[in-house]
């Protein structure tokens, strides 16, 4: 089985990405492979509905969301929902999610917006059938220091997640 951990930011070196990238090392410390995909380093192109689906970029990315058994979003809030990239990946992406575990870990400013991740969650639970691992990580910027996950309950948490998005991916697959 295969994992998709995916940072949709499109900072470069942002916390975002510092959690992608400690959740795709739990995974693979469980034996299982991890695929990181940085969404600031791909040029995607606007979902338009039509075209935007015959991209190869588009068709490259739907490919990796297929191959794997789940895929853990790692993604900024911004304004009380999850960033604009995020959506348009998962719209230029769609029927590639179709049955897949999704798990999601969240960086944010502050405390007030950790339930911001429920509109997406929502979109892939209704229109993906996808299962969604009910426990999103949320981490303030006081989680981090020196380029790495430093709140030691948050690093619990995202090691959990993973965990759980294997487990739930092995029961399924």
């Amino acid at each position: 089985m295969a994992y998709l951990v995916v940072s949709s930011t499109l900072r470069p070196d942002s916390s975002t990405l510092l959690m992608a990238r400690h959740v795709a090392g739990a995974i693979a410390q469980l034996g299982q492979a991890a695929d990181l995909l940085d969404l600031a380093g791909v040029t995607m192109p606007w979902c338009d509905g039509v075209n935007c689906y015959q991209d190869g970029t588009t068709k490259a990315l739907a490919e990796r969301v297929s191959a794997a058994t789940g895929v853990v979003v790692c993604t900024p809030i911004y304004n009380y929902t999850v960033n604009a990239g995020l959506k348009n990946f998962i719209e230029l992406t769609d029927k590639a999610w179709e049955g897949k575990v999704v798990g999601f870990a969240c960086s944010a400013g502050g405390p007030g917006s950790y339930m911001a991740v429920m509109q997406a969650a929502n979109w892939l639970m209704l229109d993906h059938r996808c299962v969604v691992v009910p426990r999103f990580v949320y981490a303030t910027r006081e989680a981090f220091a020196n380029g790495a996950v430093a709140d030691a309950e948050v690093v619990r948490r995202l090691d959990e997640l993973a965990g759980e998005v294997v487990r739930i991916g092995a029961a399924l697959g």
